[in-house]
C-alpha cells in the first residue's frame, strides 16, 4: 500500500508539472481501471480494492495539488522579486526613504 501511495503522489506531481486540472479525471479513471484489473487478476476482494482505489485517487490529487501550489508560490516570489522586492523589508525601507 505504501508503494501505491508513493507512486500515486509522484504520478500526480508529474501531471501537475505539465498539465492543468482537467487531466485529473482521465488520470484517475486510468488509475482505477489499472488497480481494478490488477486486483481482479490477483483475486483480491472488494474491500482491499476499494481501499487501494481511494488511496490512489487521494495520492494523485495530493501530488497534483502539491506541485501546483509549489509552482504558484515560486511564481509569486519571483514576480515580487522582479517588482523590486516588495516582500523584502530592507528594499521597501530604502524605497520609502527617498
Amino acid at each position: 500500500m505504501m508503494m501505491l501511495i508513493f507512486l500515486s503522489i509522484i504520478f500526480g506531481a508529474a501531471l501537475g508539472l505539465r498539465f492543468n486540472v482537467f487531466v485529473l479525471v482521465p488520470a484517475i479513471c486510468v488509475s482505477v481501471a489499472f488497480i481494478a484489473s490488477v486486483a481482479a487478476a490477483r483475486g483480491y476482494g472488494l474491500s482491499p480494492t476499494l481501499i487501494a482505489v481511494a488511496l490512489s485517487v487521494t495520492g494523485i490529487q495530493v501530488g497534483f495539488l502539491g506541485t501546483i501550489s509549489t509552482r504558484s508560490f515560486i511564481t509569486a516570489r519571483r514576480s515580487a522579486h522582479r517588482r523590486g522586492g516588495a516582500d523584502r523589508p530592507a528594499a521597501a525601507a530604502r524605497g520609502s526613504a527617498r
